[in-house]
């Protein structure tokens, strides 16, 4: 896994924590990661790095789970960010 210098880090970790709630954080995140490591160049390589400032506790995902189900209204659907 490529290193990150501790700017790249410092920057990913605030731009993943001012994406704010999503739908899906998967493909948003991969693209953060792109977009400010540019020794990065896959997705997988990308992900690794995500799991990795999980790990060290850097960053975590929170889940916020849909409302109670009501027939009259759209399903309620999760969402999550990274905090």
């Amino acid at each position: 896994m490529p290193e990150l210098t501790p700017d790249q880090e410092r920057e990913l970790v605030d731009a993943l924590k001012g994406l704010g709630w999503h739908l899906r954080l998967d493909g948003i995140s991969v693209g953060t990661v792109l977009a400010i490591c540019p020794d990065i160049n896959s997705d997988e390589m990308a992900e690794e790095i995500l799991n990795d400032l999980v790990q060290r506790g850097l960053v975590s995902q929170e889940i916020e789970h849909g409302t109670q189900l009501d027939t009259s209204k759209p399903m309620p659907l999760a969402r999550s960010r990274w905090i």
